[in-house]
C-alpha cells in the first residue's frame, strides 16, 4: 500500500491576518515612488520602532501615479500607521507631507481611488 503524503491545510479565514490597502499622496512637489517609500518607511520606523514595523507588515504595491502610492498593512495597525505618517517632514530633501487619502479592505477599490 502506497500512502501519499498528507497535504498541509491552509489557515482558516478567521485565523488569517486582515489586511488594509492605503492610498497616500505626497503634497509639496513632484516626487518619485522611491522617494515616497523612503520617507514613509523612515517616518514609520521613527514612530513605531523595529517591533512596531514588524507588526505593520508593510508591503508596497507597484501602483503609482501623480504623487499617489499604494501599500498594504495589517488592519490592527491602521491607526498607528496613520499617526506615523504625520512624522514625514521632508521627501527627497524638499519640505513636504504625506496625506492618507483612502483606506480599503480590497485591492480593487483601492486601485480605483489611486
Amino acid at each position: 500500500m502506497n500512502k501519499s503524503p498528507k497535504k498541509e491545510k491552509g489557515l482558516k479565514p478567521a485565523h488569517r491576518e486582515k489586511k488594509r490597502y492605503v492610498v497616500v499622496e505626497a503634497i509639496g512637489g513632484e516626487f518619485s515612488l522611491v522617494d515616497i517609500k523612503k520617507a514613509v518607511e523612515e517616518a514609520l520606523f521613527e514612530y513605531l520602532g523595529v517591533k512596531g514595523m514588524s507588526k505593520v507588515g508593510l508591503l508596497w504595491l507597484k501602483d503609482y501615479k501623480e504623487n499617489k502610492a499604494l501599500f498594504r498593512i495589517s488592519a490592527k495597525t491602521l491607526d498607528d500607521v496613520r499617526s506615523g505618517l504625520l512624522f514625514v517632514k521632508k521627501i527627497g530633501g524638499i519640505s513636504a507631507r504625506i496625506d492618507c487619502k483612502y483606506v480599503s479592505g480590497t485591492i480593487k477599490s483601492a486601485r480605483e481611488n489611486i
